[in-house]
């Protein structure tokens, strides 16, 4: 469902409550049955308005919807980038990615990115992080 689904705001009041962070899946969905529609980065506005003292990181930088995500978290201080599958884009696609943490670092801050992945080390996983 969409990240704004007013039926998913008992979950976020939960997390907020627990006080955790909220993870969410940003950007083109690769994962089938995932639908790219339901992970569009302004769809995080509704939800930064309506929980500002919930702490977001949005997954995968909102690829391949960077501008978008980082105006979001450029005009909310709840919202973080999470770099996740990205770091990957280092190996052979260093110009893209040395672009895209740029623009994250401009226009987000860069006290607003999360390095990191939310790869396993399951073979599938692996044999594609090796063919980089």
């Amino acid at each position: 469902t969409y990240i704004n689904n007013k039926e998913l705001w008992p979950y976020y009041e939960k997390v907020l409550e627990l006080n955790v962070p909220l993870f969410l899946h940003t950007g083109f969905s690769w994962c089938v049955p995932g639908r790219s529609r339901y992970c569009e980065p302004w769809h995080l506005e509704d939800v930064c308005e309506d929980f500002p003292d919930l702490t977001i990181l949005a997954y995968h930088m909102g690829y391949p919807h960077l501008d978008a995500l980082n105006a979001q978290a450029m005009k909310y201080p709840n919202l973080h980038i999470g770099t996740s599958l990205l770091p990957l884009f280092g190996h052979g696609l260093s110009k893209r990615s040395q672009k895209m943490f740029g623009e994250t670092r401009i226009w987000a801050g860069i006290d607003k990115m999360v390095w990191g992945t939310d790869l396993g080390p399951c073979s599938d996983e692996m044999d594609f992080i090796n063919k980089f």
